[in-house]
């Protein structure tokens, strides 16, 4: 362990500069799982009062001038490399599942109990590029998820809808084809199929 007067910590080296605590080196683990940092603690929770396994609480302050590209609490930056074998998955967070106390009403892997204020734009998860992958059925509005998109409400669609399947709507008794869509008609304000053909 290294130290400099300010209070850094160096691990397996020098302190940085540019990190409170540095951890550096080549770690080889003698079998199982390797991590660089490892939590197994134990703690025992006080009444009404919330646990947390890892807390990251820091204060940021801006510079006094210029434009910061990011300003983040956690920023995950790895870089793997190859050395001969191949991987089935390589991710930058991956949460496992894990049994919840007897008693719990929700349960979740990740999350995100309210969106960020003060910015132009406030998101509470923002997936900036790339293909969004969900194995599972998904809820929009609500929390019923008995198809794989379950949608409470109203839907905006800007652009057009594919459809390979067959459409069911409230009132109608035979199913609605891609060839045909579900509308309202005017003088009973009941649902019916209109052929596509017709529009």
């Amino acid at each position: 362990i290294a130290l400099i007067p300010d209070g850094s910590i160096g691990l397996g080296g020098s302190p940085s500069a540019s990190s409170k605590v540095n951890i550096l080196g080549t770690f080889t683990p003698a079998s199982s799982t390797g991590s660089a940092l490892h939590i197994s603690s134990t703690i025992n929770g006080l009444a009404s009062q919330q646990v947390h396994g890892l807390r990251m609480n820091p204060t940021i302050v801006e510079a006094a001038s210029g434009v910061s590209s990011l300003l983040a609490t956690l920023a995950v930056l790895p870089v793997f490399t190859n050395a001969g074998a191949t991987a089935t998955d390589v991710v930058g967070i991956v949460v496992n599942d894990f049994p919840a106390p007897t008693g719990t009403t929700n349960a979740s892997g990740i999350k995100v109990s309210y969106p960020p204020t003060g910015a132009t734009n406030n998101y509470s998860l923002w997936v900036d590029n790339g293909n969004t992958r969900f194995d599972g059925n998904v809820s929009a509005g609500g929390s019923t998820m008995d198809s794989t998109l379950t949608v409470t409400g109203s839907a905006h669609i800007t652009t057009n809808v594919k459809m390979d399947g067959k459409v069911y709507a409230p009132g109608i008794t035979q199913e609605a084809s891609r060839d045909t869509i579900v509308g309202i008609k005017a003088s009973t304000g009941e649902n019916t199929m209109i052929p596509v053909s017709s529009i």
